[in-house]
């Protein structure tokens, strides 16, 4: 007979943690009947890994013997971060028994104090924290289920100098009519810093001086994510558009125009996770003038660094707005921050999940199962560090 329930219940509502924080929760086992075991184990691990295929053409013989074939290649890596192991019942050797009704068994792992890459779900790779409880039986089935948490690295942007300084880049380009150059298009992109955290607002100022003789449709800009794989000694990259916003009014010929723009950074995870050998995330920041008739657009990208930690200048203004969850954990404080503004969790924005797969049966609210198996575990979306701004992000501002 299967369980009516096996599950693992954390302390910590939200399920997002910093390194050096305490993961405690327990596992609750309610039985309609005394099953015998061999114990029940949990599993507790960090691990960063990376997966693609790549199709390529080999020709084999030679002359009128050659024949090409379609090979498919694997690329795979992984990195283990940690691997704890602790029996909250029995050894797994000895026989013992769960008793009928419901019994909970606490647990308690502190994450490492190294900085852990922060949890991320990407096209080809994935940073997860997974816990999982076995109950295992001689000559049946074992007894699994399993809870993803966040870990949240710590990304101080104080600590990168390149964060507090302002954003100037500059670009130019001319048109060609009847063999004779036209005036310059040139656009100026300044941010006031460069280093932002989810939850922050991103000033734009874009200055677009038209001595051309194309106009200007519109002006866009996109913060896109970019995110690059590394296995047995190749990679694979990713792009992903994390906000798009437009200006629909253009600049005529011989005119000049500032645009000013406010970008929201949603939950996100932080630039280079914070750290992972095999998955590297960038940010930029991309503007794009759209150029009337057959021409190429004039576009700039502008890298930019997402954090965890706010520079210390943003912080009162980040305390001013922010909305503290009483659920939340207690933040790990970085040394010589005990002012920094309290986080909150959100879900990673604009996370598409995969289709549901037919599975066996399960109340999802007490996570009943049907079958002596818990179903695999359902799609997981990490919650990011974030601070006190509510997310209402216009799709054009003018």
């Amino acid at each position: 007979m299967p369980l009516d329930q096996f599950a693992i219940l954390l302390d910590n509502p939200s399920m997002s943690y910093f390194p050096g924080q305490m993961v405690s929760g327990r596992v609750v086992i309610r039985a309609n009947s005394e099953k015998n075991t061999q114990g029940l184990k949990l599993k507790f691990e960090g691990k960063a890994s990376v997966h693609w295929s790549e199709e390529k053409t080999e020709r084999t013989g030679s002359g009128n013997d050659a024949t090409d074939r379609k090979v498919t290649k694997n690329f795979d890596d992984s990195d283990n971060f940690f691997d704890f192991k602790n029996y909250l019942l029995g050894d797994g050797r000895s026989d013992v028994k769960i008793p009928p009704g419901e019994s909970s068994y606490p647990f308690s792992f502190q994450l490492p104090l190294m900085n852990l890459p922060s949890s991320y779900v990407g096209q080809h790779g994935k940073v997860e924290y997974l816990l999982e409880a076995n109950v295992k039986r001689s000559w049946k089935f074992d007894y699994n289920a399993k809870q993803f948490i966040t870990v949240n690295s710590i990304v101080d942007l104080n600590n990168d100098p390149q964060a507090a300084e302002s954003g100037d880049w500059k670009t130019s380009k001319t048109f060609c009519c009847l063999c004779c150059a036209s005036g310059p298009l040139d656009m100026h992109v300044r941010l006031k810093n460069k280093g932002f955290v989810p939850g922050e607002i991103i000033g734009l100022e874009v200055e677009i001086n038209n001595l051309s003789t194309r106009g200007i449709n519109d002006i866009s800009t996109q913060l896109v994510q970019e995110a690059t794989f590394f296995a047995q000694s190749s990679k694979n990259q990713s792009f992903k558009p994390i906000i798009d916003m437009k200006r629909s009014q253009g600049v005529d010929p011989g005119d000049s125009d500032i645009w000013r723009a406010e970008l929201l950074v949603p939950p996100v995870p932080p630039t280079k996770l914070g750290g992972c050998r095999i998955i590297d995330v960038q940010y930029v920041l991309k503007v794009e003038a759209h150029v009337s008739g057959v021409a190429f657009n004039l576009k700039h990208s502008c890298p930019i660094v997402i954090g965890t930690v706010p520079l210390r200048a943003r912080f009162e203004e980040l305390k001013g707005t922010e909305t503290v969850i009483p659920t939340a954990p207690p933040m790990f404080t970085p040394s010589g921050y005990p002012d920094l503004p309290q986080p909150r969790y959100q879900d990673s924005y604009n996370f598409k999940l995969d289709p549901p797969k037919p599975d066996n049966i399960v109340d999802t609210v007490t996570n009943t199962v049907i079958d002596n198996i818990v179903p695999s575990e359902p799609d997981y979306v990490p919650q990011y560090v974030t601070y006190g701004w509510k997310f209402n992000i216009p799709a054009e501002l003018d």
